[in-house]
């Protein structure tokens, strides 16, 4: 667990800047690519596909685990950070901090929450949890019956 918001990204998964995943030369800016998102330059499925691969950054709590919010609208959701410069504007230089991947945070989500990335930034984007996740592929024919 890193305790300096100012800290830089640890070694992870990387992609050029020009696509959702790309050379291992260049870190996966999942901000740029939010952004990119909001400009329909990027499918959603080029956006989960990169999400997945791009290393997160979470505030961490006194306990191991993430920080869901229940919002007075009703909204459930947990914040996560494209970058620890992102999560230091709003938690500051003393905020404690983990990262991992977004595949792997996905797992950690609790049930009925989604996620809130950047909140504060100007390009903060609610990521809906079901749409993160691989699409299920389909278990039959639903027409199909024998007898």
């Amino acid at each position: 667990m890193t305790d300096r918001a100012d800290a830089g990204p640890p070694p992870g998964v990387t992609g050029a800047p020009d696509g959702p995943q790309g050379s291992a030369d260049t870190p996966v800016d999942l901000g740029e690519l939010a952004r990119r998102a909001l400009a329909d330059e990027l499918t959603p499925g080029e956006f989960r596909a990169a999400f997945h691969a791009a290393r997160v950054y979470c505030p961490a709590p006194e306990r191991p685990g993430l920080v869901p919010l229940d919002l007075p609208d009703g909204e459930r959701i947990v914040p996560v950070f494209s970058s620890p410069r992102t999560l230091g504007t709003l938690l500051g230089a003393a905020g404690r901090y983990f990262s991992t991947t977004g595949e792997d945070l996905l797992d950690l989500l609790p049930e009925g929450y989604d996620l809130l990335l950047d909140p504060g930034d100007e390009t903060s984007l609610r990521l809906r949890a079901a749409a993160l996740r691989p699409p299920t592929p389909p278990t039959g024919d639903a027409g199909d019956t024998d007898g």
